[in-house]
């Protein structure tokens, strides 16, 4: 459920937006972070939204904000 809320929130239109702004609040160990699909690595949250997956946040901010 949440990598599938992640994939479809880089899929959407960000052509009018001016960053991308995340926040995660759960648990987690160094370099993890549990979810409902269990312990996910960090790089499911940041991947999805980098250029070449996401080309429509390019050039704009991207702030991941990780409380665990």
């Amino acid at each position: 459920m949440f990598s599938i809320a992640i994939l479809t929130a880089a899929q959407l239109d960000h052509s009018d937006s001016d960053c991308f702004g995340c926040a995660i609040l759960s648990y987690g160990i160094e370099g993890r972070v549990y979810a409902t699909d269990g312990m996910l690595p960090l790089d499911v949250l940041i991947v999805p939204f980098k250029g070449d997956k996401c080309p429509m946040l390019v050039g704009k901010p991207k702030l991941f904000i990780l409380q665990v």
